[in-house]
């Protein structure tokens, strides 16, 4: 089937297999005597070649086991696997990141109120140890009294040395045995 037209003349001429036979004549008659029949087209290249469906049994045909491309294609496919998974896990890491950093602040928030609870329980109970009517009382478990105003030593200047001190600065940290006993 090389063109339309010898495709048309099967179904619409009588005797296009006596025509397809005579091309070379036609082709010849055309030349010579255009005028003698008018409604002839001029002969196409490889109008007169007919091809012919033939079927073909390959059922018996069996292909021949090649090793080398097996290994090849094993081989193919676990590259083409390693390439798929690691762009997975690239394109996967940056939301692996996050779930990990949303847990590290779930994580750390409630550590924060853990450590806030436990600085209110601190204060509650340094508040109730501070108490001046506890602390009087431990006081009074203990026989500790309040001192007598002349018994107090008032420490000046405790970062000068004694060298450094002045006459009228009084002492300078180093009290006796015996005015602390008094």
């Amino acid at each position: 089937m090389a063109t339309l037209v010898a495709f048309l003349n099967r179904f619409t001429w009588a005797g296009a297999a006596d025509r397809s036979a005579s091309t070379v004549d036609n082709r010849a008659q055309a030349a010579t005597k255009p005028a003698a029949q008018p409604f002839l087209l001029r002969p196409f290249p490889g109008e007169e070649i007919y091809f012919v469906p033939k079927r073909l049994d390959n059922s018996r045909v069996v292909r021949e086991a090649d090793p080398a491309a097996a290994k090849q294609q094993i081989a193919t496919f676990s590259g083409a696997t390693v390439a798929a998974f690691l762009v997975i896990l690239l394109l996967g890491l940056p939301q692996f990141y996050r779930t990990m950093a949303g847990f590290q602040v779930e994580k750390l928030k409630a550590e924060q109120d853990k450590l806030i609870q436990q600085k209110t329980e601190l204060i509650v109970e340094e508040a109730s140890l501070t108490r001046l009517e506890r602390l009087s009382e431990l006081a009074a478990a203990k026989n500790l009294v309040e001192p007598k105003p002349n018994s107090v030593v008032h420490l000046k200047n405790l970062h000068r040395r004694p060298d450094q001190a002045k006459k009228t600065d009084g002492p300078t940290g180093v009290v006796p045995a015996k005015e602390i006993a008094q």
